[in-house]
């Protein structure tokens, strides 16, 4: 059995798609001026960054598993086949 790719086409299309949407979120809740001089930012921006980053992450994350879900799913469907 071959090893699971990192993402498979699914997982890039929703992590694409929510990556876009975070960045509409993020960039109609912060201002520019707030991303050169985020020590100058208000802390509710700030806090906005780290949620988003978040957000980035937990979405990485679960795309990575959706993929090795599908991965292990049709592995064993190749297993069953053989028998």
């Amino acid at each position: 059995m071959d090893s699971p790719p990192v993402l498979d086409r699914q997982a890039a299309a929703t992590l694409i798609a929510g990556a876009l949407l975070l960045a509409i979120s993020f960039f109609s809740n912060i201002g520019y001026g707030a991303l050169i001089h985020l020590r100058a930012a208000a802390l509710d921006e700030q806090i906005g960054v780290c949620l988003h980053l978040a957000a980035l992450a937990a979405l990485v994350g679960d795309a990575e598993l959706a993929t090795r879900l599908r991965h292990r799913a049709r592995n064993e469907e190749i297993v069953r086949g053989k028998q």
